[in-house]
């Protein structure tokens, strides 16, 4: 059996100022590298849609592409339009209610999920508040006024 070495002991208050210090690199990693760039090359405005990999010299061509965008991204891409305020007010907007066929590729559900709506879900998981609507025409003015950031679930322009 390979020798493996004891465990250290290391204090709560040293856990917690190596993670604060690792919080605040990442944080700094976000503010001047990763959001710039993404806001800067992340988008293809030739093709539309987002890049799925880029680094500093830009995207990946060769690299295939996913026909969705994850809400993680969409936010990730208006969060870096916006990178001096400190905190906005997210609200996702939806409609439909969580689907067995959505856990697959929607990763903020889970099996407790199913059947309930999909906007007050991800509000409970994400601390934040939700509507239930549609965002159309009728809806857009009241909605947009009420978030900095409105996260809408449409599928497609039909719906």
């Amino acid at each position: 059996m390979p020798r493996t070495e004891a465990p250290t002991s290391v204090s709560a208050g040293e856990s917690l100022a190596k993670l604060k210090r690792e919080h605040e690199l990442l944080r700094r990693w976000l503010l001047s590298d990763a959001y710039p760039l993404w806001a800067s090359k992340g988008y293809d405005q030739l093709h539309g849609g987002f890049e799925e990999s880029l680094t500093s010299a830009g995207p990946s061509p060769d690299l295939p592409r996913r026909a969705r965008v994850q809400v993680r991204q969409i936010y990730s891409f208006a969060r870096a339009a916006s990178p001096d305020k400190t905190r906005e007010t997210v609200r996702p907007v939806d409609p439909d209610r969580v689907d067995r066929s959505n856990l697959s590729r929607q990763i903020l559900y889970d099996d407790r999920d199913v059947g309930l709506f999909k906007s007050e879900v991800a509000a409970r998981k994400l601390s934040v508040e939700s509507q239930v609507a549609r965002f159309d025409a009728s809806t857009a003015a009241g909605l947009l006024e009420q978030a900095d950031i409105l996260l809408d679930g449409t599928d497609d322009a039909a719906t």
